[in-house]
This record gives structure tokens, sequence and C-alpha cells, in this order.
């Protein structure tokens, strides 16, 4: 099939293909082998071949990241600066691009840990970047992508063969599990191994590792695999058990035989959820033990720890790379697990003991502010081990805010846009997904870790949790009667049920955020805090009470020190949106040039970096829009589209995926004033994917009244469609903010008839 997939051309050409079986079955062995294969015919022309294994990003972890694979295949493929790329759909959108631009073989290993468990959205990537790589090169690919996973990959559930196959891998028949057994040396009457293999349900992994300990302990012989096994783990009915139950019965024959350091070095393999750095195991085994786990190590030289090393890799229960200081020990993710789970079971304190040491030395051993991500990496790895350790408090304040936040800077959010990686690293402080921090944190702290995990959830467009994060947020806040940061969480709720479509319920959190902004006495959160009531108005097609509550805000914002006679950035530009509805135009365009003006004046509270011109740039795409439609103006459109290119340029770097949505949107619509409809739907292809993918219903009716325009003339009956979509929408959001547009295309529909 792989053959047939790599070789296929034209109208039958295969772009992608999804392996998907439990762990173990043998996903990564069977690539593996296709593409040594295709090695020695010389790749059978591919220009170039990229392996990824996000199993070493963490099998067991609740959250995990695409950011080191992002940062190294966009340099592999030609990126000279992929930090630059700071929105996760763009990277995966430019890497599609790189991959496209020669036949190459692409293989994305392990992909479970990138995707969302069981549930409301099961099999879909959480990470945007992923979901649009993969989703470009189905659609497009001179080469071939090759996925592994125990989970089916939904991004590719509507493309049917033979633009993607979908493969799911069995355990062996028996005959094909004697055949594994043999070629592994193992001997003994056909029937008997049959035999063996049906007891192990054919699990692949499981069979190897009986096989190995077959040879190297009972001269191969099939007929005394009984006398040294251990019993199966109670409470577990997958296949898996049999792994477990193999590499249990290795424990077992290296204790018996003496080899203690086997057993330990195993244990410890369980200690990380990537390959284990050559640096961190020496660490571990320096001087005083940890009992129950590194009595056997102490005292080993780097030689001696190879000899160990090499002796499991004999035993197929490891493999490593040896290249130096730099080299890495990694087991499968089935024995890593396991380990783990044995650790943690049978030896609690030996399990925080060592994962101290681990923070202990990645904390030491890492320069204090590193300013690139491979530097900062060493400190994500070690809030984990903190956390694991127990130290909570102090792994979020002496590691997270201290090296990688760096406090109000969040440098590695926005300097090196590690989205996944905060998303991991701040999940390591909560009991089990997103239902709270762990009790030992101090409630000031759960109350941060809340807020800062659902905006760092937010900025990437995973709504749904950054909401409930945000709600947990304000309870926090409320029991600390801490006012004013009570006043900015509610704020952020408000805004997330808002674009979530959830307007009604945004209203309520917006004049709770405005009473909490009172009684904080912060002048500065009166101010926003009526901007956001202002907004939801808005979008909820109370205009008047909306300019009402954006001019209340102004003249506070007029009456301070530094202040001006307008509003600034975000706050700004959501008054003189509103104020394109009302028809004042003008007013609108003088704000925004005043705004981008190098004489305006800036306060720190309203400064938002990189987001700010963009905004600008947006609202005056609106603007010359807005003066196009109601002139007929071609110059207005061109000007549109001008500032409709800068904006979306400048909100891809700003990490709030709601904004790049509205500049989409945006662009999609000045295209479309031009005349160039081909531009116009691609853009609108792209903000309608981020807007469905992330559940912000109001953006998904933007689209639709804007599909409904695009066809009002070319296919009537389509253009009817999205309009009742449209309207359905509508209906359920309380988005009447779009009910003159909806009336007026329906009034244009009918006299086309």
């Amino acid at each position: 099939m792989l053959d047939k997939a790599w070789a296929s051309k034209g109208k039958k050409k295969t772009n992608a293909v999804v392996i998907v079986a439990p762990g173990g079955v043998g996903k990564t062995s069977l690539v593996q082998r296709w593409r040594q294969q295709l090695a020695r015919e010389k790749f059978r022309g591919a220009e170039r071949v990229f392996d990824w294994s996000f199993y070493s990003q963490g099998a067991r972890e609740t959250e995990a990241s695409a950011d080191a694979f992002f940062d190294e295949a966009l340099r592999w493929f030609g990126e000279a600066d992929p930090t630059q790329l700071r929105d996760p759909w763009q990277k995966g959108d430019r890497l599609a691009q790189l991959v496209r631009q020669s036949r190459t073989l692409l293989v994305l290993d392990g992909l479970e840990p990138m995707q969302y468990p069981p549930g409301q959205y099961e099999g879909h990537f959480k990470d945007l970047g992923l979901r649009a790589l993969v989703i470009s090169l189905a659609e497009q690919n001179p080469g071939l992508v090759i996925l592994t996973s125990r989970e089916q990959v939904q991004e590719l559930a509507g493309q049917d063969a033979p633009i993607a196959e979908r493969v799911c891998l069995s355990s062996l028949e028996p005959a094909a599990g004697a055949a594994l057994l043999r070629k592994y040396g193992v001997q003994g009457k056909q029937a008997d191994l049959k035999k063996a293999s049906a007891e192990f349900d054919g699990h692949s992994l499981a069979l190897v590792l009986l096989a190995t300990f077959l040879t190297e302990c009972c001269n191969g012989d099939i007929l005394k695999r009984n006398d040294h096994l251990e019993g199966l783990l109670q409470g577990n009915q997958s296949t898996a058990r049999h792994a477990r139950r193999m590499l249990r019965s290795y424990e077992v024959w290296f204790e018996r035989a003496g080899s203690h350091a086997e057993v330990a070095l195993l244990r410890l393999l369980g200690l990380f959820d990537r390959p284990a750095e050559w640096s961190s195991l020496e660490a571990l085994m320096k001087p005083p033990a940890i009992a129950e786990l590194t009595e056997a190590l102490i005292g080993l030289t780097s030689n001696d720890l190879r000899s160990v090393v090499r002796h499991l890799c004999h035993a197929g229960l490891v493999e490593n790379d040896f290249h130096g200081a730099d080299g890495h020990v990694r087991a499968h993710p089935l024995i890593s697990e396991c380990e783990a789970d044995w650790v943690r079971r049978n030896a609690p304190v030996a399990w925080q003991a060592a994962h101290l040491c681990l923070y202990k030395h990645l904390t030491e051993s890492t320069e204090p502010l590193p300013s690139t991500f491979d530097g900062i990496r060493p400190l994500y790895a070690a809030v984990r081990h903190g956390c694991l350790a127990g130290i909570h408090e102090k792994a979020f304040r002496e590691v997270y805010d201290a090296r990688i936040c760096r406090g109000e800077e969040a440098f590695a959010h926005r300097e090196l846009a590690t989205f996944g990686n905060e998303i991991v690293a701040l999940s390591c402080f909560f009991e089990q997904g997103w239902l709270g921090p762990v009790s030992s944190l101090s409630a000031p702290t759960r109350a941060l870790i809340l807020g800062m995990t659902g905006s760092r959830l937010r900025a990437v467009g995973r709504l749904d949790e950054a909401l409930g994060l945000a709600s947990q947020s304000c309870k926090c806040y409320e029991q600390l009667k801490d006012w004013k940061d009570l006043a900015r969480r509610s704020r952020h709720v408000a805004e997330m049920e808002a674009l979530l479509g959830f307007l009604e319920r945004a209203l309520v959190s917006s004049r709770d955020s405005v009473s909490y902004a009172d009684a904080s006495e912060d002048n500065f959160e009166r101010i926003i805090e009526r901007t956001i009531e202002a907004y939801v108005l808005h979008q909820s097609g109370q205009l008047a009470g909306a300019r009402s509550r954006f001019q209340e805000a102004e003249q506070l914002f007029s009456g301070l020190p530094d202040g001006s006679r307008h509003l600034r950035t975000l706050w700004g530009f959501r008054y003189a949106d509103l104020l394109i509805d009302l028809d004042q135009i003008d007013e609108s365009i003088e704000r925004a040039r005043e705004a981008l003006s190098p004489s305006s004046l800036r306060t720190a509270a309203f400064t938002l970096g990189i987001i700010d011109n963009p905004l600008m740039d947006l609202l005056l795409a609106k603007a010359h829009g807005a003066r196009h439609a109601k002139l007929a103006n071609s110059h207005e459109a061109l000007l549109a589209c001008k500032f409709a290119e800068q904006a979306v340029a400048g909100l891809r770097n700003a990490g709030r995926i709601e904004f790049l949505v509205l500049g989409l949107v945006s662009l999609s619509e000045c295209r479309h004033y031009v005349g160039e409809e081909r531009l116009a739907r691609h853009w609108l292809d792209e903000a309608e994917k981020l807007a469905t993918r992330c559940g912000m219903r109001l953006f998904q009716t933007d689209a639709h009244l804007l599909r409904a325009r695009f066809e009002l003339f070319r296919n009537p009956a389509k253009a009817c469609e999205h309009l009742a979509q449209a309207r359905q929408l509508i209906a359920d959001t309380g988005y009447h903010r779009r009910d003159p547009e909806l009336v007026l295309l329906e009034a244009k529909l009918a006299e086309i008839g």
C-alpha cells in the first residue's frame, strides 16, 4: 500500500497515508522498514525526506507541544528565522509551502499526544499549525505525508482515497506471530509458536520482547516461556498488558542474574517525557543514592553506563544515540509508561526525589535568562520535573515566572511565540486536565495560573477550554477580593463568550466586569471594562447603548494625566469600528490616522505592542471598504486592500487568533471589492477554517454573509443557503449587529428572483 501511494500520480495521486493502531502494534516499525527499503533504492525519486516522532513529546502527558517540530522542520526546509512566524496556522501553512517545493517524504510518527482524547474534539489536532500543515498537504502534495497515531486523524476524515489512505493495523494472526518469533531465533514446533502468539494476542512489541527474552535467557526454547514469565497485570484488559508482562519478566530475570543496573536504568527512563539526555542520566547517578531507585548506578563510570545501555538495546528494551555529551537514551513509550507507573506506585518517595534531582540539574546547568528557543527548552523541562517532585509553588515562582515569563514581560510567549510549550508547562500545575490547579499552590498563585493558562489557550484558538479556566480564575479572585484582577478576568470571560456566540451571557459578564472595576477604583480598568460592555452591546445590535458606553469610557480616558481625547489601541479600534456602522466613516479614519501618527501619545496601560498598528491598519481597511460600498469608488477599494494586506501581515505576528480571523474576513471582503474573486475566496476559506475550528460563531456568521454576497448573482440558490445559515446563527447567538446586512442581502436576492 505504501509503495502504491508513493508511486501514485495524476488523478489517482495519494497525498497522505494515515496508519492507526494501539501502542506497540507496530506502526513505527512498519514505516521505518518501508523507509529503509526506499533508501536502498535511492528513495525512488524522493528529493527530501524528513522524519519526526511526537512520541518524544510526552505520550503520557495531558498536553504536548509542536513548537520543537516546527522550529526544526521550518529551518531544515529553508525558513531562515521561524521565530518570525508567530501565528500557529501560518507556521503550518508556510511549512506546507516549503514541503511542496520538492517531492518530499514527510513522516509524522506518534501523533496521539497532539490530538484531543475521547470527547467533543476526539482525534482532532490541538495545535492549529499541525492542522494547517496536514490539511494543506492532503489537498496538494507532489510527495507523500505519512501519519501514525493511536487515534484516527479527524482532519482527514473527509478526504477519501486516493487523496488520503487510512489503514488500521490489527494484532498479528497466530501464523504471522509464529513467523516473527522464528525471525528472532525462537525454536520449537509451529503449533507451539502459534499458541504462544495467540497467548500474547498477537501484540507485536510483546512478541518481540518475548523472543529476545527467550533467546537471551532460555536458549530460544518456546516451551520454557512460562517458566520465567510474570503474571498479567490486574485490571488491564488492553493488548499492551502483554508488553508490560514481558517487561516485568525481564526485570525479574535481570535481578536474579545480578544485573541490577539494567533495572535501575529502565526505571530512570520512566522519569522522562522525551529521550533521556546523557547529562541528565549522569546527574541522577551522582551520590548520594536515591533509595529504591539509583543504588545500583552509583559509582558507575560513563563507560559502565554505556555497557548497561548496550545490554538493554540487545534485549530490545531501549534505543540509544551515543553522540558525545549530547547523546540520549529512549525506550518505547509503552515501556516508559510502565516504568513510570511502577516507580510512582511502588517508590513514591524515590519518584519525587529523582524529579527533584533533575529539577536542580536543569535549573543549575541552564543559563539564567536564555534568549533562544533551544536555550529555554531545558527550563520548560525543569518546570515539569519540579511539579512531579511536588514543589509546584517553587517551580512556578523560580522558573516559570522568573526565568521563562520574566513577570509582566511574558518573554517566551511574546518574543519566542512558544505557545505550545507554554501550555504544556502550565498544564503541569493542574491536578487532572483543566479541572483546577493543585491544592498545594497558594490561592494567589492558583488564580494567576488559571488566568495565564486561559490566555495562552485563547491565543491559539482553544476558546472553550480558555473560557472554562477564565471562569475558574474569576471565582479565585472573587474569594481573594482582588477587584482589579477580577475585573480583568471577567472582561476576558465576556470577550470569549462573545466570540463563541453567547452574547446574552457576555453582556452579563461585561457588566459584572464594570462593577468590579469600579470597586477596584483603578481608573484604567474602569475605562477598559466600559469598552468591553460597549463592544458586546455593539455585537448585539444595540448601537446607541454601545456608543453611550464608549463615550463614557473616552471621557474617563481624556481626564487622565497622560490621556488624550481618543481611546487607544484595541479599545479605540472597537469604538471606531462602531462609528463605521453608525455611518461616521470620516471620524473613524481620523481616529486611525491619529493613532498611527508618530506624535501620537501612548500610555503603558493602553499599549498592546505588536497588535497596535495592525489593528489601526485593519480599521482603515474597514473604513475605506465602507466608503467604497457607499460610493462605489475604486480608489477607496484599492486603499482598503492595501490596508487589509498590511493588517493581516501584522496580525499574524500578534498571537491572537480572533484578530487574525477578523483581518482575514476583511481582506477577503476587500479583494471582492476589486474583483479578485479567487483571492477573496482563498482568504475567506482560511478565515472560515479557523473560525469553525475555534468555535467563533460570530465570524462564522460573517463568513456566510460574505459567501452569500459572492454567490448573489453567480448562484442565487447557493446564496440563499448561506443566508439561511447566517439567519440561524444570528438567531442562536444574538448577533443582531448583522441584521441590516442580512435584510439587505435577502432583499437583493428577492429582486433577482
